[in-house]
């Protein structure tokens, strides 16, 4: 299994490569700065419930400004303001939570993701 690269540009690359986000309509790639982190967010389009990712972003960029941290699970406690989090080190289990409808986030400088449950049934 293929390790989640610290360069953002290279996840970006990675993601495109394996479910062609460009040309798929479902999948959405958000990319946002949260405080001095450039970010990459992917869901899907339907399973997620936007009102409830557009306030968690939003909480999120008012948490990380002006914080550093130095590890994921850090920036995980601190910014992110939600409980169903999990911190993922490979693309395919990545890949399988978001197909499976969940949100991850992936941060610039880490080698880790956090997928977040923001799915509506």
């Amino acid at each position: 299994m293929a390790k989640i690269d610290r360069d953002l540009k290279n996840v970006i690359r990675y993601m495109e490569q394996e479910l062609r986000v460009s040309e798929n309509f479902d999948l959405v790639c958000r990319t946002i700065t949260l405080g001095k982190y450039h970010c990459a967010v992917y869901c899907i389009s339907g399973f997620t419930k936007s009102e409830l990712l557009e306030k968690l972003l939003e909480a999120m960029m008012k948490q990380a400004d002006g914080k550093e941290t130095n590890t994921l699970e850090d920036f995980s406690q601190s910014v992110i303001p939600f409980a169903a989090t999990e911190l993922l080190g490979e693309y395919e289990t990545a890949i399988l939570n978001l197909l499976s409808g969940q949100t991850v986030l992936f941060i610039d400088g880490f080698d880790r993701c956090i997928v977040m449950d923001c799915r509506s049934y």
